[in-house]
């Protein structure tokens, strides 16, 4: 035993020199702590880390030289990360406050912010003076939380946003208290949801850095400074604020043109896009969808095929048919033998390509009108010419008429580089959400008017976004997709679930070791009177740990044991795991040990056996055998316990749910599918057990 706590000892203090030589070699490495909850500063998207505050220390910690590592976890813990050496900055629209200046530095303030007031639509609650008395929620440890408990009243706290406007959804909150700009996105989110005009308390954000870091502090101040002078700092919030349409027009005027314009425009204003117009070239499309984020490209000027192999990513939006015009008494009745004939286009049409292309050189005309007076007066064989201006024209010429078959078609898309693919769907659906409540029909009215095109995306496209026909069936099917289908969210589930098993397994095999050894020490100390220092240190383990919650072990070990060690948070879980899971495993053993009955270690001991081979070849494979049923049921709590693995930045299976809650803002499907899942595995956990136990009766 002594041995073999000298072992111990020996591989701790050699696992601490191996730390400390990890953190020597990784100096130039910048660890960022946050909660990624909090849009537009910070939230996930396809499994990383964006927003304004990921995105600006990315940019200086690579002109810095650094290796940017970003963190996840609970907004109330990100502070301590920084204060305790486990990162080097904290970001998470955190407001300067005295008492953050306590404990930690701040940088210059790069953004004046605001906390408002979430209410229903119907809400009563129309500024401060009506809060009295009323269900207040915030985000625990936000200067929102701090202002409604000095100013207001003790409010209801919640870990994230999100939680907090589901329970305002649900009838549990009156209102919300939270910073302005995540207020704007929870609300979009959430028709139902209005933000009171006038704010609670105006504030500044700016990044923590620990105090023993100076240097950090006036490298990252001077970059700061710099990108606020050039006008990068505020490219950077603008581009994160708000999403933008970039329209590229034709330079001339057309029907074509103005419906675009007044359909995008229009549908951009309601689903709170801003509007910037182009001239109309296939370079400023392409351009434009692949740089800056948050933007997306709508053409108003038609795509050939094997022009979208130019665009990173694209949907089409509009479609445009070309159709054949012929006099009624002509000979041409389909596409076969052009060749030889005197053919009219539109100058610059895709017509006019593929034409001159495959069939032979076109004559070109300004517009429709032109093409169809040369084809009446018998310049030209046949015109090709869009299908809805081929319909108005031959309203006055009865004598032309139109080729069944249609003679090429191009395209008018909404395009987006490969950042931007989650936002152009988000374009989409919005079109359709607009489809859905009658808004698009009147915007659509406004412009047909001025011109209908032939088929619109939202009639012709097979794999649009799932919308809801307003049935309940519909409704579930449509949460389902939006919650684990759609950008693959259920990969956070899956990814959760490895992690989680991992932590449980490995922290089952420390604690069983631990647990084997204390119990070891406590019964010898108990039936001989031996190693009664050990057997003191023992009884003080079980009570302290026994009697301290598992969270605050785990938030111990890991801010204060390994607080300025770089180590693996799984490890830093398996080993705070493990030992809570030991205190009980002995326990269990001691127990195992103490029910064999006295008559056996004496029986062993006058075979002329010691006191350590009586236990290992007697008593303890009896033990063994009594407590596996206990220690299967160890193992499922253990695996429940390891919900609270996402407060050190774990992504288990609980914090997947609750990126999934952040992303979706419901709340139901979520958290109903971690508990299923919990359940399964516990249920199989359970079977096991159960056959284990039958097993071992028959070898009674």
């Amino acid at each position: 035993m002594k041995r073999f706590l000298l072992l111990m000892a020996a591989l701790s203090l050699c696992f601490f020199c191996g730390c400390k030589q990890e953190e020597v070699k990784k100096e130039k490495k910048l660890i960022m702590v946050t909660n990624a909850t909090f849009p537009p500063y910070e939230y996930v998207d396809k499994g990383k880390i964006d927003g304004i505050d990921p995105e600006i220390v990315r940019r200086i910690a690579q002109r810095l030289g650094y290796e940017l590592e970003i963190q996840d976890m609970a907004f109330d813990a990100i502070i301590a990360a920084v204060q305790s050496g486990k990162a080097q900055i904290a970001a998470s629209g955190i407001t300067v406050t005295e008492d953050r200046k306590q404990k930690i530095t701040f940088t210059d303030s790069y953004v004046i912010a605001a906390q408002v007031m979430i209410v229903p639509e119907n809400s009563p609650i129309k500024s401060e003076k009506d809060l009295k008395g009323k269900r207040i929620g915030v985000q625990h440890g936000t200067t929102g939380d701090t202002y409604v408990k000095e100013n207001i009243q003790e409010p209801e706290r919640f870990q994230n946003g999100p939680d907090a406007v589901s329970a305002l959804v649900k009838g549990k909150l009156d209102v919300v208290v939270i910073d302005g700009e995540p207020a704007e996105a929870y609300v979009s989110k959430n028709p139902g949801l209005k933000i009171l005009p006038k704010p609670l308390v105006q504030e500044e954000y700016a990044f923590a850095i620990g105090k023993e870091n100076q240097k950090l502090l006036n490298e990252f101040n001077a970059e700061l400074r710099k990108m606020k002078e050039s006008g990068e700092l505020a490219n950077i919030i603008n581009a994160y604020r708000q999403p933008r349409v970039v329209l590229v027009l034709p330079e001339k005027d057309s029907a074509e043109k103005k419906y675009i314009d007044t359909v995008i425009s229009r549908v951009a204003e309601k689903l709170n896009f801003r509007v910037e117009i182009q001239d109309g070239t296939l370079e400023n499309i392409t351009n434009a969808a692949k740089i800056e984020r948050k933007q997306i490209v709508v053409s108003a000027i038609p795509i050939r095929e094997d022009e979208k192999k130019l665009v990173p990513n694209y949907q089409v939006l509009t479609v445009a048919e070309y159709v054949a015009v012929v006099p009624e008494d002509s000979k041409i009745k389909d596409f076969a033998g052009l060749h030889g004939k005197k053919i009219g286009t539109l100058k610059g049409s895709f017509a006019e390509h593929y034409v001159e292309k495959h069939i032979v050189p076109p004559q070109n005309y300004k517009n429709a009108a032109e093409a169809i007076d040369a084809l009446v007066s018998g310049k030209i064989d046949l015109a090709v010419i869009e299908k809805n201006s081929a319909l108005k024209l031959l309203e006055k010429n009865q004598k032309l008429l139109i080729l069944p078959e249609t003679f090429a078609r191009e395209d008018y898309v909404l395009a987006c580089g490969n950042d931007n693919q989650a936002l152009l769907k988000e374009f989409v659906d919005g079109v359709m959400t607009l489809q859905k409540n009658g808004d698009l029909s009147k915007i659509l009215a406004e412009a047909d008017q001025v011109y209908k095109p032939t088929k619109l995306v939202t009639e012709e496209k097979t794999d649009a976004p799932m919308v809801s026909d307003g049935s309940f069936w519909s409704g579930i099917k449509l949460s389902f997709y939006n919650n684990f289908i759609k950008d693959q969210r259920y990969v956070y589930l899956v990814k959760g679930f490895f992690v989680t098993i991992e932590i449980t397994v490995l922290a089952v095999l420390m604690g069983i070791v631990i647990g084997f050894l204390v119990a070891v020490v406590r019964s010898t100390a108990d039936m001989t009177g031996k190693w009664k220092l050990l057997d003191a240190l023992c009884r003080v383990y079980l009570t302290v740990i026994r009697g301290t919650p598992v969270v605050v072990q785990l938030l111990i070990i890991y801010f204060v044991i390994f607080g300025s060690v770089d180590v693996d948070k799984v490890l830093v879980a398996v080993i705070a795991f493990g030992i809570n899971s030991g205190a009980y495993v002995a326990e269990i053993i001691r127990g195992g040990i103490m029910s064999i009955d006295k008559g056996q270690m004496e029986a062993g001991r006058s075979l002329g056996l010691s006191y350590g081979q009586t236990m290992r070849e007697i008593i303890l494979p009896q033990a063994f055998k009594n407590v596996l049923p206990s220690l299967g049921n160890e193992f499922i709590v253990l695996l429940k316990e390891t919900s609270v693995a996402g407060y050190i930045a774990l992504q288990d299976l609980t914090r997947g749910g609750d990126i999934i809650r952040s992303q979706t803002y419901d709340a139901f499907f979520p958290l109903i599918a971690v508990a299923l899942i919990y359940l399964v595995v516990v249920m199989f956990l359970s079977w096991l057990l159960g056959r284990l136990e039958k097993r071992l009766k028959r070898n009674e």
